[in-house]
């Protein structure tokens, strides 16, 4: 499991149940604190760090963001 599983899970379940989620609104709560943990970790700024790892779900397929809507999982 690598350092950031935790992360990717806490983010596809925040859009799956909130499908149209902007950045903002995925970057507080449980998604925020652990950003905030990685930091230390890390030592990227937390939201370089959501940013990163929804780029990887949108490369992998796992999320994909449609303009005008937000982030959802993809069909």
């Amino acid at each position: 499991m690598n350092k950031y599983q935790e992360l990717d899970n806490l983010i596809l379940a925040r859009i799956r149940r909130f499908a149209g989620s902007s950045f903002s609104e995925l970057f507080q709560g449980p998604i925020l604190s652990e950003c905030e943990r990685l930091n230390t970790l890390t030592n990227r700024e937390p939201f370089r760090i959501l940013d990163g790892r929804l780029t990887s779900l949108r490369n992998s397929k796992k999320a994909v963001y449609e303009k005008g809507f937000g982030w959802k999982i993809p069909e």
